[in-house]
């Protein structure tokens, strides 16, 4: 988790962790949910990959509904992900979708998101 403090003042800077601390403990089950949710997005996306998905075909799927709603479900159905992922693909702008179909790119979303897990989540842990 990236943290910019933009004031130089030590004690700002420690009233910062330690608020960081309290936050963090008082939401782990969100927290631990929420990376978990992230995680498994990351995977069905990457099955996209694998399913040989064309961003053409994608890109036309989206394109043949009449909203987002509709969009979210046709992806969901078709590609057989859950509206989770549908929804992250949908946020995700054309020239970025080729992202969403990398499965080096997405190995190290995961990465990342482990990392997080790992520098957040687990020093809880040793309490």
């Amino acid at each position: 988790m990236d943290i910019k403090i933009e004031n130089k003042d030590s004690k700002t800077t420690m009233f910062i962790e330690a608020d960081l601390d309290r936050i963090v403990a008082e939401n782990f089950g969100d927290i631990c949910q929420a990376l978990a949710k992230h995680v498994n997005t990351l995977s069905e996306l990457q099955n996209l990959h694998y399913q040989n998905v064309q961003i053409e075909d994608l890109i036309a799927t989206i394109r043949s509904c009449h909203d987002g709603e509709e969009a979210k479900e046709r992806i969901s159905q078709r590609y057989n992900i859950s509206a989770t992922a549908s929804q992250f693909i949908l946020r995700t702008s054309i020239s970025n979708l080729d992202k969403v179909l990398d499965v080096n790119y997405l190995d190290q979303e995961i990465e990342q998101c482990m990392d997080h897990i790992q520098t957040v989540i687990w020093p809880l842990f040793s309490y």
